[in-house]
């Protein structure tokens, strides 16, 4: 169960008590029901941040659609995993993968990046460039807000 803003819960009703169910109904909740096994994959984990602002996951799908519907949507919705592949110069050494976090929007356009761990100063610029001027499509297949999570393997290969 979360409660996502006033008088508005998520609920797996088949996996609570019934009388948590009643309780929330006389409190003059509105339940948006979250399926049994949406609720297994963390279909009901979500975090009201105030002013109609939530974070949910990927494994949301159920109650996403329910809060875009209904309101509050979700703010945050997914994490996404992908590589990417950055060409350098034939012959070049095989260097180590460089990993991007970095927040997408509905059109794939990289809002903030950061790297995740310290590759170097050179090759962590030259991957964070790259992350901040692409554009991820992926995240329009998957979305779930109003922005995505995302952990891009920066993979650098000589062409």
């Amino acid at each position: 169960m979360a409660v996502l803003a006033p008088k508005l819960a998520a609920v797996c009703v088949e996996l609570v008590s019934t009388g948590l169910v009643a309780w929330l109904r006389d409190k003059g909740f509105e339940i948006l029901e979250v399926p049994r096994d949406e609720a297994f994959k963390l279909g009901v984990n979500a975090i009201s941040l105030g002013d109609d602002r939530v974070l949910t996951g990927a494994g949301a799908r159920s109650l996403n659609d329910q809060m875009k519907a209904h309101g509050p949507g979700p703010l945050l919705g997914g994490t996404m995993r992908f590589p990417r592949l950055v060409r350098v110069a034939p012959g070049a050494a095989i260097i180590q993968p460089v990993i991007v976090h970095a927040i997408v929007d509905r059109e794939g356009r990289v809002g903030d990046a950061e790297l995740v761990e310290n590759s170097g100063a050179a090759l962590g610029q030259t991957a964070l460039d790259f992350v901040r001027r692409s554009v991820y499509p992926e995240a329009e297949r998957v979305w779930a807000g109003h922005q995505m999570e995302a952990f891009i393997n920066v993979q650098f290969v000589s062409q």
